[in-house]
């Protein structure tokens, strides 16, 4: 992965790579969203620079390779700059987290930064979607594209759009202009179209009124003939109070206050959450303490199941046509649930002698339940499903989901990032979806739960089973309202029993991926998949 001398030369004239280079992995780990914290990195080299006309300080793309000694290389887009004299000095001093390395003994001799901070780089970049550009460099061209609704979702080119960087990265780095668009800048380039450009651009031909962000453009990347993808993708802006986490967990917080005097909870309810959800009321004492968050979980059920609607409306594109499952998608399904259990396993069998006592019991009590765990993948491989395989979500979450002040629209379509691209792109079961959400209720109710805990004399014996009704009658208006709006939809199973077995399989699915997750990422945290896997086996 060696860059062109030549496009260096050409792009940044006064620059040293061999000491960009050497700054490359210690600024990569400090990234949020660079994915390869937990791997060894051998080395980090420019693949290509592209420039591009009306950034600052000699603006341009770069791609850059990273090397490990224990797994495959990747690639990632890095907004790259050059800054000296006076302006190195400010990069310094308001946004040293921004700087990659330094050239000479005083910065002022220049500095390299990451562009992304740069309002002229964001802008030209949205220049070159409007005006669908192409640039190159040596060995990668970039080419933009837009939309019809461009026009419409920018608006008077008299209103302004100053760009301002999210401050809240994740595996991606946003850009919003004022308060019309959202440029999401895909940082980790994989072949193949991204979930987020295709399925954005599905739903905003076919499906305008679906609660989704609608496509404006995007940037793709092509290497040689052999390699290309997506590099950016630009939405209209969802004015916004915050995403469906932070109100859930400020209900919750109302919720535990209100329950706090409340006396003994109401007594769960027996059967699983699939027999529940023909019940037309929840119980009296849950839905009086939960109050207006069931018709918000309702309505986040119905969104979800109009999104599915909608992605398996496209009868005439292979890619979003509905398709029946087959042996083989059940197979490879099989698999890649017991493969996670597999991996999942080991890790935690790796961990179990450093975890905390408490926390070394529960997680000894999910090992011992290894064969009914394993239960659920092996009734989901023996069902022959109904349901059709649709275009999903795939990563849905609270977190996923803005709030508007009454209402809800589902964003990030881009799927679970640790999974690869072609992954993320295979049609699944809509209840894959639900699973996610179901699960990130769980999440929500243990995290206020937590915080209301650690307040003196707020908790009591009961806070527990209170914070269990709330996520089983949460759960229960969520799962009711996407059934009754799904109809006899194609994704909807034809009987309980399916449904069952389809659900208990993918909410266990979901759950292994967050014990590797916790176990990896915030151990703290391993407590809430390992209660998840209990309550899915009803322990």
């Amino acid at each position: 992965m060696k860059a062109h001398p030549a496009a260096w030369a050409s792009a940044f004239p006064q620059g040293d790579r061999a000491t960009l280079e050497r700054a490359l992995p210690d600024y990569l780990l400090h990234c949020r969203w660079f994915r390869g914290k937990a791997r060894s990195i051998k080395s980090a080299a420019v693949i290509d620079v592209i420039a591009v006309p009306g950034a600052a300080d000699a603006g341009a793309l770069a791609l850059i390779g990273v090397d490990y000694a224990d797994a495959d290389s990747e690639t990632y887009v890095l907004p790259l700059a050059l800054a000296t004299g006076d302006r190195a000095n400010e990069i310094v001093s308001r946004s040293p987290e921004r700087m990659l390395a330094a050239i000479g003994h005083d910065p002022s001799d220049g500095v390299f930064y990451d562009a992304v901070i740069d309002a002229q780089f964001s802008l030209a970049l949205l220049d070159m979607i409007e005006h669908q550009r192409c640039f190159r460099g040596s060995l990668v061209e970039i080419a933009a594209a837009a939309t019809g609704r461009f026009g419409e979702l920018r608006g008077s080119t008299a209103q302004s759009i100053t760009p301002r960087v999210l401050k809240a990265e994740q595996s991606n780095t946003s850009v919003i202009f004022g308060d019309r668009l959202v440029l999401k800048l895909l940082r980790r380039l994989d072949a193949g179209v991204n979930p987020e450009v295709e399925i954005g651009r599905f739903l905003t031909e076919r499906s305008p009124s679906v609660h989704v962000p609608p496509l404006a453009g995007w940037i793709d990347f092509r290497m040689g003939g052999s390699r290309a993808g997506s590099l950016a993708v630009l939405q209209a802006f969802v004015g916004n109070q915050g995403d469906a986490w932070h109100f859930t967990l400020t209900e919750l917080d109302r919720y535990f206050a209100a329950t706090a005097t409340a006396g003994e909870p109401p007594s769960p309810p027996r059967g699983h959450l699939t027999e529940l959800a023909d019940e037309a009321e929840p119980d009296r004492i849950a839905a009086r303490y939960i109050g207006a968050y069931l018709d918000a979980a309702r309505l986040l059920g119905k969104r979800v199941a109009e999104l599915h609607l909608a992605l398996s409306s496209g009868s005439d594109d292979a890619a979003f046509a509905a398709e029946r499952w087959s042996a083989r998608d059940q197979r490879l399904a099989y698999q890649a649930m017991d493969g996670m259990l597999v991996q999942a396993f080991t890790l935690l069998a790796r961990r179990l002698p450093a975890l905390p006592v408490e926390l070394r019991a529960h997680a000894e009590k999910v090992i011992d339940c290894r064969d009914h765990i394993a239960a659920r993948f092996e009734a989901f491989r023996e069902c022959r499903p109904t349901v059709a395989r649709i275009r999903c979500h795939g990563d849905l979450h609270l977190g996923q989901v803005l709030y508007t002040g009454d209402d809800f629209v589902i964003i990030d379509f881009e799927g679970e990032p640790a999974r690869p691209l072609a992954e993320r792109r295979r049609k699944r079961a809509g209840l894959v979806d639900v699973a996610g959400m179901l699960r990130s209720f769980h999440y929500a109710a243990y995290t206020a739960m937590v915080e209301h805990q650690r307040r003196p004399s707020k908790a009591t014996d009961a806070t527990p089973h209170w914070a269990n009704a709330w996520q089983t009658w949460s759960s229960w208006a969520f799962l009711r309202a996407y059934v009754q709006t799904a109809g006899g939809a194609a994704s909807i199973p034809k009987t309980r029993e399916e449904m069952r077995i389809l659900l208990d399989a993918f909410l266990m699915e979901k759950a292994i991926y967050e014990l590797v997750y916790e176990l990896n990422n915030r151990p703290d945290w391993l407590i809430v998949p390992l209660q998840g896997i209990a309550q899915i086996l009803g322990l």
